[in-house]
Parts: C-alpha cells; sequence; structure tokens
C-alpha cells in the first residue's frame, strides 16, 4: 500500500502541474502568435 502510494504521488503531481501548465503555454503561445 505504501509502495503504491509512493510511485502513485509523482504520477498525481505531474497530472496537476500538467493541468496548471497546459493553460499557461497555451496563453504564452497566443500572445506570441499575435505580437508576431
Amino acid at each position: 500500500m505504501l509502495v503504491i502510494a509512493y510511485l502513485g504521488f509523482p504520477l498525481v503531481t505531474l497530472v496537476c502541474f500538467q493541468n496548471i501548465y497546459t493553460p499557461l503555454i497555451t496563453v504564452s503561445f497566443s500572445c506570441l502568435e499575435s505580437n508576431l
């Protein structure tokens, strides 16, 4: 059980970070394209 939690935590963290960063990257690209 502890091993599952130990392996699962980075995966959950990665998914959460991806959910946070994907919109930011998309907005950044939109700003860059509009400036160019």
